[in-house]
């Protein structure tokens, strides 16, 4: 995040959620989201249909285990790991080839 003047800067990548806090008319601090996560299975602009496709097609996995059944995470083709809930990142050597 870089203010600018007047402006404010935001990026993310994965699932660091940028929230700024802004004052209502009584004074009370209000979130406000101002990007989205990048996980496989949040439905958006961004995410699926368009981030698990893209994922299948670099041959990652997308699928959650049985004690987390809500909890969707990208794996390798052939291996069970290493389980990420993200579906982009800076930096992770392991995934990148297969659509991290």
């Amino acid at each position: 995040m870089v203010k600018q003047g007047q402006h404010l800067v935001v990026g993310n990548i994965g699932d660091s959620r940028a929230v700024l806090g802004t004052r209502n008319k009584e004074n009370k601090l209000v979130p406000f989201q101002l990007t989205e996560d990048f996980k496989p299975d949040v439905p958006g602009v961004l995410m699926l249909p368009a981030e698990a496709a893209r994922i299948k097609r670099c041959r990652g996995r997308i699928f959650a285990l049985r004690d987390e059944p809500g909890v969707a995470r990208l794996w390798l083709p052939n291996h069970n790991s290493p389980g990420l809930t993200m579906a982009r990142a800076f930096g992770d050597f392991c995934l990148k080839d297969f659509g991290l």
